[in-house]
């Protein structure tokens, strides 16, 4: 995966980086998926380009729309209620006007909490 920081797929380098962080590991584990999923590096910057960087998505909330060339939010019923991460706050409703990059973020700017799952 070093090739996806020199391409500048990754905001970091996995080689030299000891042990990630939160962000790291949602943005190796979106971006991989992508490619381990088929896509190749010429089909990448058209499928990223409405997403900010870093690549922070959950992919089991958002799905790319191939026919509209977007990204979605999945329908609320079709996620998981129990989130792994929580930013503390609501989170944005998607009729609201808030970009969807913005919607689609796994990690914002504020301190991650962990939401724990029951047994």
């Amino acid at each position: 995966m070093p090739g996806l920081h020199r391409d500048s797929w990754l905001t970091f380098d996995p080689t030299t980086t000891p042990a990630l962080d939160e962000t790291q590991e949602y943005e190796l584990r979106f971006v991989g998926g992508l490619i381990t999923g088929g896509c190749t590096p010429l089909l990448l910057p058209d499928i990223l380009r409405s997403l900010d960087r870093p690549y922070c998505y959950r992919g089991d909330r958002i799905y790319y729309n191939w026919s509209a060339r977007r990204w979605r939010l999945l329908p609320e019923s079709q996620t998981d209620p129990l989130p792994i991460l929580t930013t503390g706050s609501k989170p944005s409703s998607p009729t609201t006007t808030t970009p969807l990059s913005r919607q689609l973020r796994t990690v914002s700017p504020r301190p991650l909490t962990h939401a724990k799952r029951p047994r």
